[in-house]
């Protein structure tokens, strides 16, 4: 069966969702082949003609949140100024927000702390292109920069995410948007960048 017949398409697509639905019952562990070829209503041959594992799915939906993050346009493409990062942080949200349920799982579980860490690398690499390693920058300064914004974006939005009663949406990334602001401005002023 070829990768463009819409039996293939709906059945990946069906294997996908089934996976999604698992990740916010159970813990990534505990998904199982068999599990996702039960509730999909296939056999593990018809897993595997689409998958060769259920950590393959999950790298392409990390894949996925990797290109969606890609969309946003990058720090360092942009002047420091408050409304780039209102975008970003606006652009980030949104994303986020598409399945909320799924993505408060990836970022507040334990069980899928490799899928936060992978997304802080993403946020990490955007800082360093931000500050394109100017000249006149100690090193070991950038780096504890580099990764307190990383990390403290990142646990922001995870707390966020996983509060009863969140902060409306615009007033969280205006303050969000504000603090990474502000804080790029001041660094760069210490390090007379």
């Amino acid at each position: 069966m070829e990768r463009t017949d819409k039996r293939y398409i709906k059945t990946h697509a069906q294997i996908r969702n089934i996976f999604k639905e698992l990740i916010l019952e159970m813990d990534y562990r505990d998904i199982t082949v068999s599990e996702i070829a039960r509730r999909a209503d296939i056999n593990r041959k018809t897993f595997y003609r689409h998958y060769q594992s259920q950590y393959s799915i999950l790298e392409e939906l990390q894949q996925e949140i990797m290109e969606d993050l890609s969309g946003l346009q990058d720090f360092s493409s942009l002047p420091l100024e408050l409304e780039h990062y209102n975008r970003f942080v606006t652009g980030f949200l949104g994303i986020i927000l598409k399945n909320k349920a799924l993505h408060r799982r990836l970022f507040c579980s334990g069980d899928y702390r490799f899928v936060f860490d992978s997304i802080r690398i993403n946020t990490k690499k955007r800082i360093v292109d931000s500050l394109n390693n100017a000249e006149g920058k100690e090193l070991e300064h950038q780096q504890l920069f580099i990764d307190f914004n990383s990390y403290g974006f990142l646990f922001v939005i995870g707390d966020w995410l996983s509060s009863e009663s969140p902060m409306p949406e615009d007033q969280f990334a205006e303050f969000l948007a504000g603090t990474m602001y502000h804080s790029m401005k001041s660094y760069l002023k210490l390090n007379d960048i």
